[in-house]
């Protein structure tokens, strides 16, 4: 799963602080407010299309920190994946 489902997860299942909480939902509004969302997620994904962010995308990873820093700070493991073949593209914008 994703960074974003990951540490909604978490919120859902109350193992965030009120300040992750906060993190989490300023990160969240910065996602929403600032890039397009996939066609894909109206009716919830049934492609089971995974997101990438391009590698010309600056400032993703900036942005993704406060995400990475909770997962981490709850012992959640993950890992980057960095790819120039990402399969079949189902939508695809700037980012």
């Amino acid at each position: 799963m994703g960074v974003f489902v990951a540490v909604d997860h978490l919120r859902r299942t109350a193992r965030l602080s009120d300040e992750e909480v906060v993190r989490y939902a300023l990160a969240d509004d910065w996602f929403q407010k600032n890039l397009p969302i996939p066609p894909f997620y109206d009716d919830g994904n049934s492609v089971g299309a995974v997101t990438w962010f391009k590698g010309t995308a600056d400032g993703m990873t900036d942005r993704l920190r406060p995400l990475l820093s909770i997962r981490d700070s709850k012992g959640v493991a993950w890992e980057r994946s960095v790819t120039n073949d990402p399969g079949q593209v189902v939508y695809e914008d700037q980012w």
